[in-house]
């Protein structure tokens, strides 16, 4: 017996450390299992937030008279800015979206992607050019997009070293009901998609040159006169703009905008990036001067038909083209060509006479 007390005895600290390398196992996964918990709580409430808004957005409803932001100012309501509260229905439709994130801890001021705790309320919807138009809640019968961003914080010490925030995408896409006539704000739901920007005038406007005044003085001196000076007039930016149709099994699209513009192409039904490349040129015979083939990858398939592609210049929102993946056309097969069957004709013969 005493032996075996001096063999045991050998090794006091033995235990200890066998638990102090099973703790640090344990500990990192119930982290991991408290960290993923949280990601997917946050990403089904984006989600659920993304479906509310967007069935909200096809009824056409606002809420009246005043705008229903009140929140998230600095990304929401900006002096010369981005201000969803010129169009009613889309401050409600945002108004909707938000207060189905109220499980979430919001960062109300952050108007940056990578802070923690960052959302944005997104809405896209088709105007009556069939355009896909930012900040729009889309005309009758028409597709309506909502789509909710937000930024989970890991808060476990030993993983936000590595990853200290992770983001999460909620969207919906829905028809706009038969509402009123052209959709949008108002007690019948009607408002028009916003004014196009005044067009620059071409050319150089001179300044007025004004008459010479008679001198008093018996030999009039010579009169100078005004010279307008040239100004600088910007030439006005063709925007991006598909050319042709993107068809399923092809891996590329055309587009044509202004030379030297790095375009950008997404699948905003999946929010997937497939691409993106730089307009050359300058070229005849297109909308634009620039023009350029987008390599997708990947490649359209047969799922993606119906999606919607955005083309998009990097850098600048506002210059950017929308279209409807489509399917291939059917190979035309030749149809047989009708032969007639030759037929037998019956002959008379007459009979001889006795």
């Amino acid at each position: 017996m005493i032996k075996i007390k001096q063999r045991f005895n050998e090794s006091p600290g033995q235990a200890l450390v066998e638990f102090a390398l099973i703790l640090t196992v344990l500990l990192m996964m119930i982290f991991l299992i408290i960290e993923s918990a949280r990601i997917l709580w946050a990403w089904n409430t984006v989600q659920n937030a993304a479906r509310e808004g967007a069935r909200y957005a096809i009824t056409g409803q606002a809420e009246q008279p005043d705008c229903a932001v009140d929140f998230g100012q600095p990304k929401f309501v900006v002096t010369g800015g981005r201000d969803v509260c010129q169009d009613l229905r889309l401050a409600s439709v945002i108004n909707k979206t938000h207060s189905h994130l109220a499980g979430l801890p919001l960062n109300e001021e952050s108007v940056f992607f990578e802070d923690d705790e960052y959302y944005n309320i997104e809405v896209w919807g088709v105007n009556q050019n069939s355009q896909l138009q930012y900040d729009f809640a889309g005309i009758p019968s028409n597709p309506v997009i909502v789509r909710v961003t937000y930024r989970v914080p890991i808060i476990t010490p030993f993983f936000r070293p590595i990853v200290p925030s992770i983001p999460v995408f909620g969207q919906e896409t829905l028809n706009n009901e038969t509402f009123g006539q052209l959709g949008g704000s108002g007690d019948e739901g009607a408002a028009l998609p916003p004014n196009l920007p005044p067009l620059p005038t071409p050319g150089v406007t001179p300044s007025p040159t004004p008459s010479p005044t008679p001198s008093n003085t018996p030999t009039p001196g010579p009169t100078s006169t005004n010279t307008s000076t040239p100004t600088f007039t910007p030439t006005p930016r063709c925007d991006i703009e598909f050319e042709g149709a993107a068809v399923a099994g092809n891996n590329f699209v055309l587009v044509t905008g202004d030379v030297g513009v790095n375009v950008t192409i997404v699948n905003l039904s999946t929010g997937v990036t497939l691409g993106s490349g730089t307009l050359g040129g300058p070229f005849d015979g297109h909308a634009c001067a620039g023009f350029g083939t987008i390599i997708l990858n990947p490649a359209l398939v047969t799922d993606d038909i119906g999606d919607i592609l955005l083309a998009v210049e990097t850098g600048v929102a506002d210059n950017n083209d929308t279209t409807i993946v489509v399917g291939a056309p059917p190979t035309a097969t030749p149809s047989p060509t009708f032969t007639p069957v030759p037929t037998n004709t019956p002959t008379n013969t007459p009979l001889p006479t006795s």
